[in-house]
């Protein structure tokens, strides 16, 4: 993988955070599995494109609400605000981020 810098794209640092953080953790290969579906089937799409620096909530709140009101169940919403606010947390604790723009969700 390219070095993560101020110009990375949230997908690139998704990627990285599945591969080295989520992957050799001890987390059930459940949760694994449901974590990557939940970032290549959604977040990805939906915010990959955005630079990881210029996230901001208000870009999550929109992903959010558009996700609920395409009828998405709670279990999956409260799952997507979990990944979104984990993978964020490692980007402040990486110094790719000064501070997780998820932590309201």
């Amino acid at each position: 993988m390219a070095t993560l810098d101020r110009r990375s794209r949230f997908a690139d640092f998704l990627t990285y955070w599945l591969d080295e953080i989520v992957e050799p953790s001890e987390r059930a290969e459940s949760t694994k599995s449901n974590y990557r579906d939940m970032v290549n089937n959604h977040i990805s799409p939906g915010l990959g494109s955005h630079r990881l620096v210029e996230l901001k909530h208000e870009d999550l709140q929109r992903f959010l609400n558009r996700k609920a009101a395409d009828g998405y169940s709670t279990s999956t919403m409260r799952t997507l605000r979990s990944v979104l606010r984990q993978a964020l947390n490692e980007a402040v604790i990486t110094e790719k981020i000064s501070r997780n723009v998820a932590e309201t969700l």
